[in-house]
């Protein structure tokens, strides 16, 4: 077997419909061959309670190709904390200047939440990730003090896939739908 991933597609080559399977057969084998290179960072471990979300690591490198790098939750609130003040000033700026509509939002608000969005792109960019998974439930809800969900659309936003409560699966479906050029994804309750 060849390892590598193939389509067969046959036909006309100058038929309309020729021509949408090569490019779909195209599209599938460069997803597949982007996937199998792919390095999903899976911050904190499943929601408690979710057993059937924990991510099997072995058939996930095994099947897909991806590899899984598990990151300490107590190490993600710690780097949130020490954002710098004049980053996490400049990053609320940015977000008020996009004139989101958002209800009964504080400065001190925006502040966390950009603080949650720095910290995942630093660790986006230090670790090489193609995808992200964040275990927020229950704890970021009281330590640090609020759901990291603005910063984690915002991640959407930048074609960068994120389960949120841990989904790990949730991150590599929307990673696989990003490959497939079918747009961002965004998985929610």
């Amino acid at each position: 077997m060849s390892k590598h991933p193939f389509e067969i597609v046959y036909g006309d080559p100058s038929d309309s419909q020729t021509r949408t399977e090569i490019s779909q057969a195209i599209l599938l084998c460069e997803a597949r061959e982007k996937l199998s290179r792919a390095k999903l960072g899976a911050i904190g471990g499943n929601a408690p309670g979710f057993l059937a979300m924990a991510p099997d690591t072995f058939a996930m490198k095994q099947k897909l190709g991806v590899q899984l790098a598990m990151l300490s939750l107590t190490q993600f609130i710690d780097q949130v904390r020490g954002i710098d003040d004049a980053a996490a000033k400049r990053d609320v700026d940015r977000v008020r200047a996009m004139k989101i509509s958002i209800r009964d939002v504080t400065v001190d608000d925006l502040d966390l939440q950009s603080r949650y969005y720095l910290a995942l792109r630093q660790l986006v960019q230090e670790e090489g990730l193609d995808a992200l998974s964040l275990q927020d439930w229950p704890e970021l809800r009281s330590n640090p003090g609020q759901w990291p969900y603005l910063a984690m659309s915002r991640l959407v936003d930048e074609q960068i896939p994120i389960g949120k409560e841990g989904d790990a699966d949730g991150a590599i479906l929307c990673l696989i739908a990003k490959h497939l050029q079918m747009g961002p994804g965004f998985i929610t309750d």
